[in-house]
């Protein structure tokens, strides 16, 4: 206790909670009671230990900003070097078309959702679509409507929790407020998708790319663009090559009819 107290003495913090422990410390001496001298050390006590927990965890919390953010500004780059190369096949919507389609992308997701969580309820069609992809492609909007001179480069609000409902609701304020929306308003709504349970946010962005690049670019430039861009993109004679070497592997020369 008495090291306690030296420490304290010595301790020319201003900020408030050093301030608060003087204020508190200063109380407990003047108490007459040993007794309740040590109840009220004793609650500082825990009081400081708390402080250190708190101080870990916002620590924590930057350091998982710090790496999100990065993941942003990669996701930024690959996104914005992918449309340069494949403009000539897929063009890129004016981003309030990139905002209408993110909205899109959004009601995709919840509705993949709800597929996935109420498999028994009465649907008009059949879909298996998957949440991540929905997410990922919504990211992929979002990221179109940004810009591409505007890149992440703010720390984004640390209440930007992974939920579905909280980004329909997000995406639709950006596009309401689309001529007039900040970076780091479009940036918290791409941290909802990165948030998400289970979202490998550039890994699903690059898997929603490739499969671009197979459905829009003609056959003979696929892997050039995907090469330009840094992506895996295998081509269909490539797949059946794998194909065939994983079944003589397994033994079997000839592949058995479907």
């Amino acid at each position: 206790m008495n090291e306690f107290k030296l420490l304290l003495k010595q301790n020319k913090c201003e900020c408030k909670v050093c301030q608060f422990i003087r204020r508190y410390t200063g109380i407990a001496e003047s108490l007459q009671s040993p007794d309740d001298k040590e109840f009220m050390m004793n609650h500082l006590n825990n009081f400081i230990n708390l402080e250190e927990e708190l101080g870990m965890l916002q620590e924590y919390v930057k350091d998982l900003e710090g790496k999100i953010m990065n993941e942003l500004q990669e996701c930024h780059r690959l996104l914005w070097a992918f449309r340069k190369e494949i403009e000539p096949y897929w063009a890129t919507p004016d981003p309030l078309n990139s905002l209408r389609y993110a909205f899109c992308e959004a009601a995709e997701a919840m509705d993949a959702w709800l597929r996935q969580n109420r498999p028994d309820d009465s649907r008009n069609n059949d879909r298996q679509n998957d949440v991540l992809d929905e997410l990922a492609d919504c990211a992929i909007m979002l990221l179109t409507a940004m810009g591409q001179d505007v890149s992440p480069h703010r720390s984004f609000k640390s209440n930007s929790r992974g939920d579905i409902g909280f980004l329909g609701y997000k995406v639709a304020e950006l596009l309401n407020s689309w001529s007039y929306s900040s970076t780091t308003e479009y940036i918290d709504t791409i941290a909802i998708i990165a948030n998400y349970p289970g979202m490998e946010l550039k890994q699903h962005i690059q898997g929603r790319l490739e499969k671009i690049v197979k459905k829009h670019v003609p056959l003979d430039k696929q892997k050039t663009i995907c090469e330009k861009v840094g992506i895996t993109c295998l081509l269909t004679e490539e797949i059946k090559e794998l194909r065939k070497q994983h079944l003589a592997n397994l033994g079997i020369v000839n592949e058995p009819p479907m």
